[in-house]
Parts: C-alpha cells; sequence; structure tokens
C-alpha cells in the first residue's frame, strides 16, 4: 500500500543524489578545463549516477508522481461533487437557505434567491420571512446548534399570511456550525385540515343530538310495550305477548345501536368521563357470568370461568370495564355454534390480562387489520345473521386505552378467537 504522504527518506535520497549528481558534473567541468582529476573518481561519480538514478525514480520521483495525481484526482473529485451539490439544489422543489447561530442568512438557493436578491445574504432570516418580524418561539436557533440533528417545525404568518413547515438540519457551513432551512408551503393542506376538521364535529354534533332525540320515544315505547305485557293495560292472550316481546326485543336492539353511537362519539371526542375507583376486577368477571350463564345455556355451550384468585384490587371505572367484558362475551357468544367460552385472569408483571376464548369459527388473517376499526363488520350485510352497528370492538379499544391498557386477539380462521386486555396495577 502507498503512503498517502511524502516521506523523510525520500527527501532524504533526493538530498544524497542531489549532492552526487552535482559532484559528477563538478567533475566532468574540472575535465573540460584540462584540470587534474583521476580518472577512478571519474568513474567512481559515473557508476553513483548510473546506480542512483534508478533508485531515486523508484522511492522518490515514482511517489511524488503518484501523489501529484492523487492530489489531481482528489481536486476533480472534489469538482464533481461541487457541481452534484448545486445540481440538487437546483432540483429540489422548495425554498431553501443557511443561516448562521445567530440567524443571518449564509446562502439561498435559486426559489428564494429570485424572491429576494442576493442583497438577502447576512439579513436576519425572521427580518426576512416573517410577516410580524419577530422570532419563531419555537426556532432551534434558540437553542445549541447539533450537526446532524434535524427539527421540524410549523410556522403561521410567513410571507403574507402562509403557513410553512419548516425542516431544519444542523451543518457545518463555511467551517462554522450553521442550520440548513428547507421551506415546504403547507397553507392549503391546513385550510384542508380545518374544514375535514369541521365536518367532522358537525358530523358528530348531528349524530349526537339524532341519537339523543331518538332516545325519548323509544323509552316512552318500550314503556307502554312493558305495561301491556305485564297486565297492567288489561289482559292479553299468549298471540299477543308473543308479538310484543318480539317487538320489545327489537327495540331494545334498536337502543344499544344509538347508545354505542353516543359511547362511540363521546370517546372519540373525549367527552366521557372515567370513574376510577379500586375495584376487584375478578367480581366484574362473576357478574358477567351470573348474567350470561342463560344465553350460553340456550345455545347449547358451556360458560367456564378460570380466575386468579391472588389478583389485586385496582382502579378502573367498574361501569365501563364491564362494558367491554360483556361486549366481548357477547360477540364470542354470537360467533360460537358449539363448545365453550372460557374467561380468565392472570396477573402478568405490572398489568393483569383478561382473556375471552371461544372455538367459534375464527378470524381470516386478512380479516385481522379490521377489527378495533369504528363501522367495520367482518361479514357482508348480506351474509350477515347478527346485527349491530361494527362499533363494539372500536368502543372496547377505547375504554381499554383511556385505561393505559391494551387489547388484542389471536385467532386462526376455524379455530376460534381469543380476545385479551390488560389493565395496568
Amino acid at each position: 500500500m502507498r503512503s498517502s504522504k511524502f516521506g523523510n527518506i525520500q527527501i532524504f535520497i533526493i538530498l544524497i543524489t542531489a549532492i552526487y549528481l552535482a559532484e559528477f558534473f563538478v567533475m566532468i567541468l574540472l575535465k573540460k578545463l584540462s584540470l587534474p582529476i583521476s580518472i577512478e573518481n571519474f568513474i567512481d561519480g559515473l557508476i553513483l549516477v548510473i546506480l542512483i538514478y534508478p533508485l531515486l525514480y523508484l522511492l522518490a520521483f515514482r511517489p511524488l508522481m503518484y501523489e501529484i495525481k492523487k492530489c489531481k484526482g482528489l481536486e476533480e473529485a472534489l469538482y464533481t461533487s461541487n457541481e452534484l451539490d448545486k445540481y440538487l439544489l437546483k432540483t429540489i422543489p422548495f425554498g431553501m437557505d443557511i443561516v448562521d447561530q445567530y440567524g443571518n442568512i449564509m446562502f439561498l438557493n435559486e426559489k428564494l434567491e429570485a424572491i429576494f436578491g442576493k442583497e438577502a445574504i447576512g439579513k436576519k432570516c425572521w427580518m426576512l420571512y416573517k410577516d410580524d418580524k419577530m422570532q419563531c418561539v419555537d426556532c432551534p436557533l434558540r437553542e445549541e446548534i447539533k450537526v446532524g440533528k434535524t427539527k421540524t417545525i410549523e410556522a403561521k404568518d410567513v410571507l403574507g399570511g402562509k403557513v410553512f413547515q419548516i425542516n431544519h438540519t444542523g451543518m457545518i457551513y463555511q467551517g462554522k456550525k450553521a442550520i440548513l432551512e428547507v421551506f415546504q408551503d403547507i397553507t392549503e393542506r391546513k385550510l384542508v385540515e380545518e374544514k375535514m376538521k369541521e365536518v367532522v364535529e358537525l358530523k358528530s354534533e348531528f349524530t349526537s343530538i339524532v341519537s339523543h332525540e331518538l332516545r325519548t320515544p323509544l323509552a316512552a315505547i318500550k314503556e307502554g310495550i312493558n305495561l301491556v305485557i305485564d297486565g297492567s293495560a288489561g289482559p292479553i292472550n299468549k298471540n299477543q305477548e308473543e308479538f310484543l316481546g318480539i317487538a320489545k326485543n327489537n327495540i331494545d336492539r334498536l337502543a344499544r345501536l344509538i347508545n354505542d353511537v353516543l359511547d362511540f362519539q363521546k370517546l372519540e371526542a373525549g367527552k366521557i368521563e372515567f370513574k376510577m375507583e379500586e375495584n376487584n376486577i375478578n367480581d366484574i368477571v362473576r357478574d358477567i357470568e351470573r348474567q350470561m350463564v342463560s344465553l350460553v345455556s340456550k345455545k347449547g355451550l358451556k360458560l367456564v370461568v378460570n380466575l386468579d384468585n391472588n389478583i389485586p384490587r385496582i382502579k378502573f371505572d367498574k361501569d365501563k370495564i364491564t362494558q367491554v367484558l360483556s361486549n366481548l362475551v357477547n360477540n364470542a357468544i354470537s360467533f360460537t355454534e358449539k363448545g365453550n367460552i372460557t374467561i380468565t385472569s392472570v396477573c402478568q408483571g405490572n398489568n393483569i390480562v383478561l382473556g375471552i376464548r371461544d372455538t367459534g369459527i375464527g378470524i381470516k388473517k386478512e380479516d385481522m387489520p379490521k377489527l378495533f376499526q369504528a363501522f367495520k363488520q367482518l361479514i357482508s350485510a348480506k351474509q350477515r345473521k347478527i346485527g349491530g352497528t361494527g362499533l363494539g370492538l372500536a368502543i372496547c379499544k377505547n375504554i381499554v386505552e383511556a385505561h393505559q391498557g391494551k387489547i388484542w386477539v389471536e385467532s386462526e380462521f376455524g379455530n376460534g378467537s381469543v380476545f385479551y386486555f390488560t389493565l395496568p396495577i
């Protein structure tokens, strides 16, 4: 491997060779002047030149030429690199500048130079760009510049009321710490986002109003049917009781759908208050067991409960976690035709893990990403035998995450599913 520096050995050889060459040429000069010189000295000088010149070439001049070529190659590479940098700067579709640690502009690309001109160099960037001529509150220049560190901010009221996303990257420029700023105009995107936000808020408000307005007449209808069924309005026959029972079940179902929509809207808007009180999660599971046992029996299924009795009491919203468990167990019963529904609780590290296992149809791999999404049903409306809004699992997810927990599913199509959720201890 060749040395990248011209070493002391080569310099020494050049000096020695120069001395011998000088001596040889002096002898030639003396001979031409017919001054006395021994033939032995002349031959010695000639031999030294013949021997040392090749060594001089191999050990001194050849490495020197290599270094010269190498420097020329580096110079060409640097020129190519600079030309590439200039080309890249021209192709960047956004305004770009480089500022020093005091905010003084050191460089402008063509897009910004076309607006402000070369005289912008040396001026404060905020004096040039900001409508109020004030430095941004979250400007990275308020902190020490760290080379390679990137920070993105949104700046309002820039270049005439526009909104810009500015990416800042610490760098070294002209031997100084500096920041590369890349400006992207996001004014139109922000306007669209604001409009979308308004539409979502209007939709939520409309849904909430309609749902509340439906609740009142539904409650009155349900109460009237109950009065007729229990005989308060007079005697009824079996056929009438059967039809009224069907009507009552559908009213209850409609009420649940309305409640789901209202709950989801409130959870999404963060308007639901959670009553965090110390409870035993196993007590909630036992309550669910008592409520579901008749429904499970009607389908010919078996409800199994395996609880860890060493689980500590923790703080959670009793009604909301009951809603989660009830929803998950109801789903398990609805999609299971034979076998068992198993509810488990266990302590794992700093969490209590609850599981609801079924022996139902399971979930296809391609359908897994749809779970826990609002208004998503895994079965089409024509194929579906079980009603619902598709909000149940989305509501469960919101409630569990509001408790700082996690919810997920493990399933294989044709071999049942297990829904898990955690509550922190």
